[in-house]
């Protein structure tokens, strides 16, 4: 038991808290060190390297950057401690601080459209608006189902009274 609440009170390395660190200034490697020695000896166990705004977008991923992250990779080596890269400047992720979409238009996110429509017997899946990707034939029993949101901001999926079918091909479609 002794060694127990021994751990508790000085835990190792790898069980102490591990904070978001913002990167949010011009970076000097000399100053994130010292900030770095500071987490440590504070009790931190390490710390997850995080870009923000206040960072210079063009200064994320230039050499200043990557000088930083060696610096303080190294000193979490010489002091046993961890360390994380978040993997984005801001969000959403992927977009390396809007350099990509920028300097890369055809790597721009794509997103999904959920629709509601009615066709017609005559009509097939051409009639729709963009390119979809699938279609599904939605049988609404009760008119009341759906989603119900609260005062506390949760939602709540009311009991399920739809049945829904994937429409395979646009030949099924022209059944239905």
């Amino acid at each position: 038991m002794e060694d127990c609440k021994s751990l508790f009170k000085n835990p190792p390395m790898g069980c102490r808290p591990a904070p978001f660190w913002f990167w949010n200034d011009r970076l000097d490697s000399a100053r994130v060190v010292e900030q770095f020695d500071r987490l440590i000896d504070a009790g931190m166990g390490g710390a997850v390297l995080h870009a923000r705004h206040g960072l210079d977008p063009k200064e994320y991923l230039d050499e200043r950057w990557f000088a930083a992250v060696e610096a303080v990779v190294k000193r979490a080596k010489e002091r046993s401690v961890y360390v994380w890269l978040y993997d984005e400047l801001n969000w959403p992720s992927g977009t390396a601080g809007g350099r990509i979409p920028r300097e890369h238009p055809e790597f721009r996110m794509l997103h999904l459209r959920l629709f509601d429509t009615v066709l017609e017997q005559s009509e097939d899946l051409e009639t729709l608006p963009g390119n979809f990707i699938a279609a599904f034939v939605v049988t609404r029993t009760d008119p009341c189902h759906g989603f119900q949101r609260r005062h506390d901001g949760s939602v709540v999926l009311l009991p399920d009274r739809i049945s829904c079918t994937k429409v395979s091909d646009r030949q099924n479609l022209k059944s239905y």
